[in-house]
């Protein structure tokens, strides 16, 4: 399955085609494979996480990761689609939020989620 974020512009090719294109340019096959190995990485590092990362800690992470990507402390992704990124349900995502913010660490409201105190939830992610 993929979601996008934002408008986008595909370009589906047969793989047979690729195959072809691929076999005749030492690029894009070096390309294509670096893509894959790329992906690979990413979810053996997802599953990593999964299983030995608790689910404060993975969010903790998450929502850091977010902060320094967009430059804004405020995260206007669902609780579901939060649950998604870390594998989790987004009840426990829903919990997770609500203790840090008894914690002091985030507020949370309908326009989104604002991080308060990083340096906490920080603490939250290496501990």
């Amino acid at each position: 399955m993929i979601e996008a974020e934002s408008d986008c512009r595909l370009l589906v090719i047969n793989t047979d085609v690729f195959s072809r294109i691929a076999g005749n340019n030492i690029w894009v096959e070096n390309f294509s494979y670096k893509i894959a190995s790329e992906r690979f990485s990413d979810v053996i590092e997802a599953i990593q996480k999964i299983f030995f990362l608790s689910v404060d800690k993975r969010l903790a992470n998450f929502l850091l990761e977010e902060i320094s990507k967009n430059h804004n402390c405020i995260i206007l992704f669902t609780h579901e689609q939060i649950a998604k990124y870390i594998g989790s349900a987004r009840e426990v995502v829903t919990r997770t939020l609500k203790s840090f913010s008894e914690l002091g660490i985030l507020e949370i409201s309908r326009k989104g989620i604002k991080i308060t105190d990083a340096a906490k939830l920080a603490d939250i992610a290496e501990n």
